[in-house]
Formats: C-alpha cells, structure tokens, sequence
C-alpha cells in the first residue's frame, strides 16, 4: 500500500500505521454493514432461519457439537447467510437429531423408571458401575469420550473426557467425584469426574448363578 506521507509529518511510519487502520477500521466496517444486509435480507426471506441459527449457535457452545455444524457456524459468522445447500444439510442434520433423540426417549421409558441420582455433588465414592455404552466426539479440547454406566440399582452415570480401560458390558469398581445431577432422554444421570478404575469381583448372587465372565480387569456379566 503507498501512502503518501506530508512532508510536515515527523514520525513517516507511525503516521503510515495510523492511516493502515484507518483504512483497515473503514473496510471492517464496510464489510460489516454488507454482512448486516445479508443477514437482514435472508432472515426476511423464511423467518425460521432465526430459531435455526440460533439453534446452531447453541449447539456450537456445547462439547458435543460436530466439526459439521462447527463449519457451518463460521460460514454463518462470516457471512451473514447460509447457503441454500448449506441449509438443507443444517435442517436435515435437526431432523435425524430430534428422530434419534424420540427413540432414546423411547428405549430409555424402562430405565426412566428406576434410576435415580446417587450420592451429593462434591464428594469423592467408590461405585460398583457397569459400561452401557461409549462414543467419541470432538470438543473444545480435542477428541473426547462419553460413557453411559449403570450400577446394580439401574442408576445411571455419566463420564465425559479420557477413555476409561474398560469394555462394554464389564463390570468395575470406579472411584470418582460426584460433578452434577441432571437429565437427559428422559433419564435422571448423575455425571461424575476424575474417574480410577479398579479390578471388581462378581457379588454373592452373580457368582452363585455363574453370569459373568472372569478377565484380569474384571468381569463381564453374562
């Protein structure tokens, strides 16, 4: 960029970098009222796109939100309007979420009725938890593993972070701090932190009835 600095000017480069963010502040701008536009125009067009935006602006801020819908926030952000690709793929990635979460209402209807939340929030215990269930997914930290445990009441736990040396279907005794009660398809969980997981031996019951499967973690029920 040549600009022309006056010969009264004592200080050439700090008057060079002062007329750089001027130039800099005034293209900002610029670009901000042609997003404002776009944004105004598109949302006049379907006044849905607000919910759904905002939707997505919600699901952004949480730890389970994929690099998908990520993407789409930064076009969004960027821009001020989705494309019309963009946005079909948006509202269908909403349509198989609100399906998916129908049918874990559904299959969880049974263990809705007996788990409830265990111990009080701050403190440090050792259960006796089964794994039901892993998944993995990219958070704000990097790559990120959810687990779906259970203890012999049917109570449900939930942990989220590092994946944990253990099977699904295997029993262990994991000593972790109680972080939180809540719900979620349905289904009161307690979420629990800075899991250790140690070798469990099969109860009085499973041993006499011979349901489980012995292993150097563990067991697995049968």
């Amino acid at each position: 960029m040549d600009i022309k600095v006056p010969d009264h000017i004592e200080n050439p480069a700090a008057y060079r970098r002062a007329v750089e963010r001027k130039i800099a502040n005034r293209r900002y701008e610029a670009a901000a009222k042609k997003k404002a536009a776009a944004m105004l125009a598109w949302f006049t067009e379907d006044e849905t796109r607000i919910a759904l935006t905002r939707r997505l602006d919600d699901m952004t801020a949480e730890l389970r939100c994929s690099d998908f819908h990520r993407s789409l926030m930064a076009a969004f952000d960027k821009w001020g309007y989705l494309t019309e690709r963009q946005e079909a793929a948006l509202r269908a990635s909403f349509e198989r979420a609100e399906a998916r979460a129908a049918e874990r209402l559904a299959e969880n209807a049974e263990v809705a009725l007996v788990s409830r939340y265990v111990g009080v929030v701050g403190n440090r215990a050792e259960f006796r938890l089964t794994l039901k269930r892993r998944w993995t997914f990219t958070g704000m930290y990097g790559e990120c593993t959810g687990h779906i445990l259970a203890d012999d009441d049917g109570n449900q736990f939930v942990l989220m972070g590092t994946a944990m040396d253990m099977e699904v279907g295997e029993t262990r005794l994991v000593k972790a701090t109680i972080k939180g009660h809540g719900v979620r398809d349905g289904v009161k969980q307690t979420t629990i932190n800075r899991a250790k997981v140690d070798v469990v031996r099969p109860s009085d019951d499973e041993f006499l009835a011979g349901r489980f499967t012995a292993g150097a973690k563990g067991i697995k029920l049968g």
